[in-house]
């Protein structure tokens, strides 16, 4: 099963516990809601580039640097 299928079945929801890598959740299609947990502090360049259905962020107190187009 792709993530992307793994996160239309959990409702367009994906947490993340690690420092997302440059372009690592591109163009995830079902990816509605994110949710950066503590410990996070960076996220790559482009890491979510291209997730166009997503409508909410949650950024934890531990977040740093947002790469350059990070979510555009």
């Amino acid at each position: 099963m792709s993530l992307d299928e793994e996160i239309r079945l959990n409702g367009g929801k994906l947490y993340v516990s690690s420092n997302p890598d440059s372009y690592e959740y591109r163009s995830l299609k079902n990816l509605k809601e994110l949710i950066i947990e503590n410990g996070v502090t960076e996220i790559g360049e482009g890491a979510f580039s291209g997730c166009k259905e997503l409508e909410r962020i949650e950024f934890p107190e531990s977040l740093k640097v947002i790469g350059k187009d990070a979510f555009s």
